[in-house]
This record gives C-alpha cells, sequence and structure tokens, in this order.
C-alpha cells in the first residue's frame, strides 16, 4: 500500500515506528502465528523500495522469519502503477521489462531482485493457499508513427522460469488458487508441460490472463477504422516479444494448462489476440467460467457452457454458427444460475454473420452495451429469454445480480 494511504493523519508519527521491535524472539515468534494466521500481502514492483519493498524482502527471506511462514496469499504485482512519494503528482512507475527503462532504473533492479529470488521466496510460504501474479500490459500504436515496445525477452523468460521452479521446488501443498496474467500464451505452454501432476490437481481455482496485446488483431482499440472487409489493424506492429513467441502460435498452450487441472470450480481465460477455443475441455467439477477474448464455433460454446453454471462472456467471437444456437442450448440447462455478456458479436471468418452492423460493432467499447447481436435475427430475443429464466430462477429481479441492462425491464418478475 503506497505510503499516503497509511499516513493519513499528519500528526501520526508513522516514521517514529521504523524502530519498533519485539525485543524477546520467542515473544515474537507468539505474536506472529496468533497475529498472522492469515496473512495477505502484496510485493508490489514501485519507486520507493528503501520504504515497502525492502522491508518486504527482510521480513520475508530472512532466514529467521517467523512472517513468510504464515502467508496464505500472495500478489507480485510488476504492473502497478504507484504514484511518487508524496502522492501529488504523476505516476513515477517505469515499466521494469522495456529495456529503454533499464538504466539506471530502481523498479528495474526490484523486478530483477524478485526474479531471481521467487523460488527461495515461495519455498518460505509452506502455507501458501493462492498466488497471482501479473506483469504489465503492452499495446501498440499504428496511427502516425507505429510503435512497439521493446521487450527484454530474456527476463521476461527468467520471470516464468523462475515462477516454474518455485512451484516445483517449494511444492506448496495447500496452494488451491493461481491466478497468473503473463506476456504470452509460450508461458502457459511451458507452465503446462513443467507443473507436477500433483500441483495442478491440488488448484480449484485458476486464472489465465495475456497480456502482451501488441500487433494486429492484439486489442479492440486496433479496429475503430474497421469495414466490411477488413480490420485495418495491420498498421499496429508487434512486440519484440510477439515476433518471438506469437500468441497465435502458441495459443494451445493455455488449453493444454486447463486440461491438467482437473479439479478446477472455477476459471477465468483472458485473451489479448483472440484465441481459438476449440481445443478448451472443461473440468467435471466446473462451477463458475469467464471467457473473454476468445473464439468458438457456435454448438461448440453451447456444448462447454452447458456443462457450468455461472458464465461470464466479454469479448467473444463465433467463428460458425449463431448466437441464437448458443441461447437455444442455455435455455435447456438445468444447472444454469448465472450469465453476464458483453459484446457477443461474430467472427470476420463467420459465413452466417448476419450484416455490417457487427462487423462495426466488433469495435464498440462502450461498457454500456450489453451486446452487440442482431434484432432482426431474435438474437437479442434469446438472450432475453435466457435472463428471463435465470431471474425466475433466482426467485424474481431482487435476488438476480446483474451488472448490465438486459434485465432492465424484468422488475415485475419478483418473487
Amino acid at each position: 500500500m503506497p505510503y499516503n494511504e497509511y499516513n493519513d493523519d499528519e500528526n501520526i508519527p508513522i516514521l517514529a515506528l521504523f524502530n519498533l521491535r519485539l525485543t524477546s524472539k520467542t515473544l515474537g515468534e507468539a505474536a506472529t502465528q496468533v497475529l498472522l494466521q492469515d496473512a495477505h500481502i502484496t510485493w508490489p514492483i514501485c519507486r520507493w523500495s528503501s520504504f515497502f519493498t525492502t522491508s518486504i524482502e527482510n521480513a520475508v527471506l530472512a532466514p529467521s522469519s517467523t512472517f513468510a511462514p504464515n502467508i496464505k496469499k500472495i500478489r507480485f504485482e510488476f504492473a502497478t502503477r504507484w504514484l511518487d512519494w508524496h502522492g501529488t503528482g504523476p505516476s513515477t512507475y517505469r515499466d521494469p521489462f522495456l529495456i529503454s527503462n533499464q538504466h539506471d532504473n530502481e523498479p528495474y533492479m526490484q523486478a530483477r531482485f524478485l526474479i531471481d529470488n521467487l523460488p527461495d521466496i515461495l519455498k518460505s510460504m509452506p502455507r501458501l493457499q493462492s498466488l497471482q501474479l501479473e506483469t504489465p500490459t503492452w499495446k501498440s500504436k499504428g496511427e502516425i508513427i507505429p510503435y512497439a515496445p521493446d521487450l527484454d525477452c530474456v527476463m521476461l523468460a527468467a520471470l516464468t522460469h523462475g515462477l516454474i521452479d518455485g512451484l516445483v521446488i517449494a511444492n506448496l501443498e495447500g496452494l488451491t488458487t493461481l491466478d497468473l496474467k503473463l506476456p504470452c500464451t509460450h508461458d502457459f505452454l511451458e507452465l503446462s508441460e513443467k507443473l507436477s501432476d500433483a500441483t495442478c490437481n491440488r488448484l480449484r481455482h485458476l486464472g489465465i490472463g495475456i497480456t502482451d496485446a501488441t500487433g494486429e488483431n492484439g486489442h479492440r482499440g486496433y479496429i475503430q477504422h474497421a469495414t466490411r472487409e477488413r480490420d485495418n489493424d495491420d498498421t499496429y506492429p508487434a512486440s519484440s516479444l510477439q515476433k518471438q513467441y506469437p500468441n497465435s502460435v502458441y495459443n494451445d498452450g493455455v488449453f493444454e494448462l486447463v486440461a491438467r487441472c482437473r479439479n478446477l470450480i472455477t476459471l477465468e481465460v483472458s485473451g489479448t489476440h483472440y484465441l481459438n477455443g476449440s481445443s478448451l475441455v472443461l473440468p467435471d467439477l466446473l462451477i463458475t467460467l469467464k471467457l473473454r477474448r476468445i473464439r468458438f464455433d457456435a454448438s461448440y460454446l453451447g456444448t462447454l457452457l452447458s456443462q457450468v453454471s455461472k458464465i461470464y462472456l466479454d469479448d467473444v467471437e463465433l467463428t460458425t454458427g449463431f448466437w441464437n444456437d448458443v441461447w437455444k442450448i442455455l435455455l435447456l440447462c438445468l444447472s444454469l444460475t448465472y450469465l453476464e455478456t458483453r459484446l457477443c458479436t461474430y467472427a470476420r471468418s463467420n459465413p452466417h454473420a448476419p450484416g455490417v452492423r457487427n462487423w462495426l460493432l466488433r469495435c464498440d467499447d462502450n461498457p454500456d452495451i450489453v451486446t452487440p447481436l442482431d434484432d432482426e435475427y431474435g438474437e437479442y430475443e434469446g438472450l432475453r429469454e435466457v435472463i428471463k429464466m435465470l431471474v425466475k430462477r433466482a426467485g424474481g429481479r431482487e435476488f438476480y445480480p446483474a451488472e448490465y441492462t438486459i434485465v432492465d425491464d424484468l422488475d415485475h418478475l419478483s418473487s
């Protein structure tokens, strides 16, 4: 947490606490067991390591640490953009993975330290239950002067290998939640090949996110000038990482990791370049499924969704078939309890796509849009029927926690 959030009252001498120590080692160990039974920490890459991150390093890596063994949840944030020291100016964060930022860059030194010590850090946390790691998101610029970030691919590879080594060496028997936002699909291919069966089978919650959105087809914002004929995003260059490990080439690595985690109850998969979901196979116990920027055949998607109870779809495209094909399947699902959709539309290659309106809505980034379905084909009405069924199943509108406007006209469906 930033310094200024701790120091809301200027009269409190926070700095005086720097020298606070428990003089009895035995008392310190006993107090740690009581006070830190459920310790959750965030390890950011920020500007002021001498104040914050060095304290974490000492607390976790010290040979006699009583803090690390009690940590149950940790989040490594390589992507956090902290405010400056006083919290009054713009962000002073500098991406540690950009080669142009690595000269005399304190976040770079912090990131290197964390990557180099990641196996030891995870090994020091035997009670860890939840591990989250997030890298920055990278985008291209395609207008006037095309630009793509020059990333340190060696350092990014070291991060992935350090994470894998840590998970393998530490053998975290209590780890049930793994939420990783990594640069490219190749990272998840490596994870799928090297994690042990025991680690994969222990997981109950898995989050997979891709963060390198550079190059053609990498981000919805790139197709703001799309036409019926083409997306017009070929002027957006790829990063040095995408040139080496294109997301489209290692697409199946994401779903190979999912296939190895057989006991999941929650799964989230979020792409940048549209993932091909044809190889996604869901675990038998799955309850909640969240999908973003993935393409499916309509019949296959409907089959997948019929296996879960809670569904979140964001920027999902159909390569064949209609969305009504999906809604008809969901109407028959007795176990379905929740559906949230946003920007459910059609891939350009879909031969059955309704019309030009869908091409244009593929690039709409309006958060108020529920889904750009074509009324001419009754698709919006088909979705509405599914939601109507779920509202009734929940016991009325007041018990159905929808975030978007599709249920606004269903308030009469009360218990």
